[in-house]
């Protein structure tokens, strides 16, 4: 509990920009919790993302997402992010995709762009917290 402690401490300063974020595995699992708490976040930024689930659309459509993929990935296919990316368009969502030329799934330097940053600092969370995570 220490650590969680630690953690909204943190973050309470900003209650609106908690953002979630992650590559690889840790890209899915950042859309996961975007997908199962968007009241929580106020924005996804998803890099080399393993198997989204193009059935988060509705609810990824409801937030502001950038996804990231090399093209050249043989360990999570850009085809899959591609799907997704289609799915939070036709829910309504304008989420951002950068594919990247050549590159294979390891491209953490995007986390080196300020671009990035100075994108989810323009994100803010609308409204205040409205769910309560369970089953997770």
């Amino acid at each position: 509990m220490p650590c969680w402690i630690a953690w909204r401490t943190i973050i309470a300063s900003t209650p609106q920009r908690i953002y979630s974020t992650g590559h690889s595995m840790g890209g899915r699992g950042a859309l996961y919790f975007a997908f199962r708490l968007p009241s929580r976040f106020a924005a996804v930024l998803s890099v080399s993302p393993i198997s989204p689930i193009t059935a988060w659309g509705r609810s990824l459509a409801q937030m502001p997402v950038w996804l990231f993929h090399g093209t050249a990935d043989a360990s999570a296919p850009i085809a899959e992010t591609k799907e997704l990316v289609q799915a939070i368009e036709a829910a309504g969502g304008h989420p951002r995709f950068n594919s990247l030329e050549g590159r294979d799934h390891f491209i953490l330097d995007v986390y080196d762009q300020p671009d990035v940053y100075n994108w989810l600092l323009q994100q803010k969370r609308r409204g205040s917290i409205t769910q309560k995570p369970t089953g997770i």
